[in-house]
């Protein structure tokens, strides 16, 4: 879905934006991989319809 490809390949400050996390809140230890977790699970939670219209915002 287009709309996964860009929420994967999303930068740091779209993802704090859209999920509501701060990269800083999390260990900084391989590349704030503990963030991108959080991040990808937040999305791995909505449902398309919520995916789609954060996708049309944000792209």
């Amino acid at each position: 879905m287009p709309f996964d490809r860009w929420w994967y390949s999303a930068d740091f400050a779209t993802m704090e934006r859209a999920a509501g996390y701060r990269r800083y809140g999390f260990d900084p230890a391989g590349g704030h991989q503990a963030f991108v977790d959080a991040c990808d699970s937040w999305w791995e939670e909505l449902s398309i319809g919520n995916k789609v219209d954060l996708w049309k915002w944000y792209e």
